[in-house]
């Protein structure tokens, strides 16, 4: 049974985003030049010094796109409205994981000349009018992207419309997101990288970085992304690789945690300065956690280990020493006190390694301390009792 969702979930659309980063990835390594510039939602989807791509990712494989579809209209209104930008280009690509249906007028759109795909167009456009007058509503979505794409003025003209058209051209039949992953990892360029899934995941941090860095003009320099690539190379060439850092800069709000145990533990002894930087930590953890749970068959078992064997052994020691310096249990004031000094020492401890990744974050061992207070399993507290 599906568990219930929100009627506003975006998975889908996240799930686009992150296809559209492996299609920006695949252009910085197959760029031709150092010099070029790899853009990211300012000239389309993504746009290269020649090409400008619109993405259009469906999780459905039997996914089909007619002369009517959304994908298809939106995608040449966008082109209209933003001549200026596109203009220079010599090809516009559709790209979509869609296949064409059987009777689709535009299926061989790509063997058309320009004035065939005008007739096309023109003829799609006077069928759905027709459709509409003869109210048939599910046009109607459609309407106003062909509108504004037939919409001619001084500026948007007949012969700017079939200079566009000219251009156009639709990639059916892409594939799906984890099949271009698979498809990437096959590339020459990752040949020699033992933990490959894990380098073209980061090597995705790096685009998703530079958009976070500058999101006004988010563009990759390939000359930038290269050396990027060759100077962290050798991380993957080994059978462990770093621990990724995707969501070090995550926010969380308290009021989303008030009820979690290491949150109530924090107030009880008088740290409630300590609550905000402790959530962010959890939080960055968990995401990364679930991540790296996706993507590493192993990582789950390791992370065990990792939090009972390693982690929860240096808690426990802490707070024993700590708790030899406590000279009357029943002196709360001096409990707490200790109770601090166990969470800063803690807070303070040498990053540990997991097993299978080299440079744990110090946000993930603290977000990692924080997940074993929380547990119940676990047993453990700052709190001594009496």
């Amino acid at each position: 049974m599906v568990a219930p969702k929100f009627k506003n979930d975006t998975s889908l659309t996240r799930l686009g985003d992150h296809y559209q980063y492996l299609i920006a990835l695949e252009c910085c390594i197959s760029a031709e030049s150092e010099d070029d510039f790899i853009y990211i939602e300012q000239r389309g989807d993504v746009a290269t010094e020649n090409e400008s791509t619109e993405v259009k990712h469906h999780s459905d494989r039997d996914h089909k796109i007619s002369d009517r579809h959304t994908d298809f209209w939106k995608t040449l209104k966008n082109w209209v409205e933003n001549y200026d930008v596109i203009s220079s280009y010599k090809k516009l690509i559709l790209l979509t994981t869609s296949s064409a249906s059987t009777n689709s007028t535009i299926k061989n759109w790509n063997s058309l000349n320009k004035e065939e795909k005008f007739q096309k167009v023109t003829e799609i456009k006077d069928k759905v009018e027709q459709a509409i007058k003869n109210r048939t509503e599910k046009y109607t979505e459609i309407k106003k992207f062909i509108d504004s794409v037939f919409t001619f003025n001084e500026d948007h003209t007949k012969d700017r419309l079939i200079e566009i058209l000219d251009k156009f051209h639709i990639n059916y039949d892409q594939p799906l997101i984890e099949d271009k992953i698979k498809e990437l990892l096959k590339r020459e360029y990752f040949k020699t990288y033992k933990k490959k899934k894990e380098f073209l995941e980061f090597l995705l941090a790096y685009i998703w970085h530079e958009g976070r860095n500058n999101p006004e003009d988010w563009k990759i320099k390939v000359s930038e992304f290269n050396n990027y690539a060759k100077y962290n190379a050798g991380l993957f060439t080994s059978d462990t690789a770093p621990l990724p850092d995707l969501f070090r800069d995550e926010e969380a709000e308290i009021k989303t945690f008030e009820d979690f145990n290491f949150v109530k533990e924090l107030r009880n002894i008088n740290l409630e300065d300590q609550i905000q930087s402790a959530v962010n930590d959890y939080y960055r953890t968990q995401k990364t956690a679930l991540f790296l749970t996706e993507n590493d068959t192993f990582f789950a078992d390791n992370l065990s280990h990792y939090q009972d064997n390693v982690i929860s052994t240096d808690l426990k020691l802490i707070k024993s020493i700590c708790e030899l310096e406590i000279t009357d249990r029943k002196d709360s004031e001096q409990k707490i006190k200790q109770s601090k000094k166990s969470y800063f020492g803690a807070m303070q401890l040498q990053i540990k390694e997991i097993k299978g990744y080299e440079d744990n974050q110090d946000f993930f061992q603290r977000g990692t301390i924080h997940t074993i207070v929380d547990s119940e399993e676990n047993d453990f507290s700052w709190i001594f009792e009496d």
